[in-house]
């Protein structure tokens, strides 16, 4: 009787023979860079935060690994980094009100490591993960990407705004 119900059930095992586990990694790293990254966080703006955390992320990973700094703008490099070159772009990375839905940024990251004959990879996503842009996680499921998320949250929330009051 197992056998009848497996048969019919159809059974999926995750196979991780598509992945590759040598040689070079290959790492994205994706800042969100809309404005409300400007917010006040524990430890100052949220962009900053960012930034020293995605440092930490390098410093502490395999030094042979290569980077590539997603960024939300159509001239966004293609240029895979080593670990101290890495850390230094980061320092650039500033605040221009662009964001990049999960589904694009997925397909940017495929597309990165396609160009580099890669078939997975590892992307580090640093965001406040407003509604209006992550309202779908369904982007997470993706078998070819492993996502790494580090979501920063604003001390006070600045939302609020008086348009009209009447006496």
């Amino acid at each position: 009787i197992m056998f009848l119900v497996l048969a019919f059930a159809q059974p999926y095992w995750k196979s991780s023979e598509n992945l590759i586990t040598t040689g070079i990694p290959h790492k994205l790293m994706y800042f969100d860079a809309s404005y409300s990254m400007q917010q006040e966080g524990e430890q100052g703006a949220l962009i900053n935060q960012a930034k020293l955390m995605a440092k930490d992320v390098v410093e502490s990973s395999d030094q042979t690994a290569r980077w590539n700094l997603i960024n939300s703008a159509a001239n966004d490099s293609r240029h895979w980094f080593l670990a101290p070159e890495a850390v230094e772009n980061i320092s650039t990375i500033s605040v221009d009100g662009s964001s990049m839905t999960g589904t694009a940024l997925t397909e940017k990251a495929r597309q990165l490591l396609e160009e580099r004959s890669r078939s997975a990879g590892e992307v580090h996503l640093f965001s406040d993960f407003q509604k209006s842009t992550y309202s779908n996680l369904s982007f997470l499921t993706d078998t070819q990407l492993q996502f790494r998320l580090y979501p920063l949250n604003a001390s006070v929330v600045r939302n609020l705004s008086i348009d009209t009051a009447w006496f």
